[in-house]
């Protein structure tokens, strides 16, 4: 809709604009940030040097998957309504370098996001810039616990089990870290790859890994997002006794752990790699993303996005 008065936000602005444009308020607002002039609402903030933006009109039209057959993540197999496995978040990134300049996209921020996978009975993590409505992200479920949380016993009450199961389980589903790829794996002195192993939490909770209780120095490992893909370098892997060994990935609210084996290698031996993959019921989620099934899905984007800059967010209605 055209602006009536248009004129540049402090941040301070911004973070005080309401949101509803249909309660007569003359703050209700929307910014403008990329191409075409579109439009988005300030939503809420998940730190103070940021803004959480909810697309104020569709992106664009997709298919959330055009096949009904199940399909693959992090090596796991997943149900069709895996947001993680979707067409249409592979998609989003691609969106985000159209919509936005070289300047708005460096001051794009990730966004964790936590979905469940029904097939596997898990939740994964995701970091995303640019991400569907109708994901979950911890900031959102942390303000339904402290919504809850000041209700009065009556009002408590008066909560559905069902509404209050479903907060519970999500909140537990926060701190439910697993090792989704790599427990039970077995390596063999000698081999010039390393070992993998993913855990299903976000890697910006990442706080680094143990062995056998002691804690692995960074340079012996490499560790990168998607969700924590950690990576044993064959040099440290060669200093530890053949025999089982432990794994624990450590996060700043929680950990978990996996086994694997060192074994000797055999005389006579070709160095090749033994890595194992991981079988058994674990994966990521998708409960969020079932209602993004129909094909044409309606794109609405949210972002995250620094508020430490103001040039490009103008426009108040």
């Amino acid at each position: 809709m055209p602006c009536s008065v248009a004129e540049f936000a402090t941040a301070e602005q911004l973070r005080a604009f309401n949101t509803d444009d249909t309660d007569g308020s003359d703050s209700a607002a929307k910014v403008y940030l990329g191409e075409n002039n579109q439009q988005w609402w300030i939503a809420g903030s998940q730190s103070e040097d940021s803004l959480v933006l909810f697309s104020a009109s569709s992106l664009g039209n997709a298919a959330f998957q055009e096949s009904s057959q199940e399909q693959e993540y992090e090596g796991q197999t997943v149900y069709a309504n895996h947001y993680g496995a979707s067409q249409i978040r592979t998609m989003l990134p691609e969106l985000a370098q159209s919509l936005f300049n070289a300047s708005e996209n460096s001051l794009l921020k990730r966004s964790v996001l936590y979905t469940e996978d029904t097939k596997n009975g898990t939740v994964y993590a995701l970091e995303d810039r640019l991400y569907l409505g109708c994901a979950a992200t911890e900031a959102k479920v942390n303000a339904a616990e402290e919504l809850y949380d000041a209700l009065t016993e009556h009002e408590k009450s008066l909560v559905s089990d069902a509404a209050r199961d479903k907060l519970e389980n999500l909140l537990a589903a926060l701190v439910d870290y697993q090792v989704v790829k790599g427990d039970g794996s077995k390596w063999e002195k000698g081999t010039d790859t390393g070992l993998l192993f993913t855990a299903n939490g976000a890697y910006s909770k990442f706080a680094g890994i143990s062995v056998d209780g002691n804690a692995v120095d960074r340079e012996s490992y490499t560790a990168v997002s998607g969700s924590t893909s950690i990576t044993l370098k064959p040099e440290y892997l060669e200093t530890l006794p053949a025999g089982a060994h432990t794994l624990t990935v450590r996060y700043t609210d929680g950990e978990t752990s996996c086994a694997f084996t060192v074994a000797e290698k055999p005389a006579g031996a070709v160095n090749t790699s033994v890595q194992s993959a991981q079988t058994g019921d674990d994966s990521d989620l998708a409960v969020w993303a079932v209602a993004m099934l129909a094909a044409g899905a309606a794109l609405t984007g949210i972002i995250l996005y620094s508020r430490n800059r103001r040039s490009d967010l103008t426009g108040r209605e």
